[in-house]
């Protein structure tokens, strides 16, 4: 509850901070028979549906799994239903203007880890985008590009981030090569794209120094970042 106010875990606020009566999402989330009422991302769409994440698989007694799109007063949207297998989290959802929506998930199929869903909910297999990596945020850029943020990383000598393209393709053009330390253990939480184009990253950023009197951290709580990804 939110102030002794029965909400399923999730409320919509006013400015002042008092609830909105007009959102109701009932129960809320469960896994099999018992509540599930934490949440991993939410992102409100143009249209004011809003897109709730989480590790569930019904949403209000409507089977969803792990992610479930709101209408404007929190009744489960029948029209967008997700297909999205149990394995793994969904971590990250990113709207885009055409009602499709971009997926980052924590664990799970490779396939799965970031994928484009249509306004419907089907996967839209037009999208290339694919990471051995957990994805842990995302953002979208002016031009249509797609940040994306790793939590740890395989690459050496890499920033936890990519860019795709806006057909998931890799952008080549970007290059977030990080020489100053071992970055492997870091974890990329958000992104800011400046209107320079400069991209602002937060997040855990573990640099490590190894040497003979051991290894040495120094942890950055954010970046910023040219266009390039230099």
């Amino acid at each position: 509850n939110y102030n002794s106010h029965a909400c399923g875990g999730l409320v919509c606020l006013f400015p002042d901070g008092t609830i909105d009566p007009s959102f109701a999402i009932g129960p809320g989330a469960a896994y099999g028979s018992s509540p599930y009422l934490s949440y991993t991302a939410l992102a409100r769409q143009a249209d004011g549906r809003l897109l709730v994440s989480g590790s569930f698989d019904s949403f209000n007694g409507q089977p969803r799994s792990e992610l479930v799109r709101l209408l404007p007063d929190g009744t489960v949207d029948s029209g967008f239903v997700p297909v999205i297998s149990m394995s793994g989290t969904v971590s990250a959802v990113l709207p885009m203007s055409d009602g499709s929506v971009i997926v980052g998930k924590l664990n799970g199929p490779y396939n799965e880890r970031i994928m484009r869903l249509a306004p419907d909910g089907s996967r839209d297999t037009t999208f290339l985008g694919s990471t051995s990596n957990n994805v842990a945020s995302l953002a979208l850029q002016p031009d249509g590009k797609i940040l994306v943020g790793f939590d740890t990383l395989v690459w050496s000598g890499h920033l936890p981030i990519m860019r795709l393209l806006p057909n998931g393709s890799p952008d080549t053009s970007f290059s977030p090569v990080w020489t100053n330390g071992d970055m492997s253990t870091s974890t990329a939480y958000t992104f800011v794209v400046q209107p320079d184009g400069r991209i602002l990253l937060g997040g855990y950023l573990n640099e490590q120094h190894s040497g003979s009197g051991g290894t040495m951290v120094f942890v950055h709580a954010a970046i910023r970042l040219e266009a390039d990804g230099s």
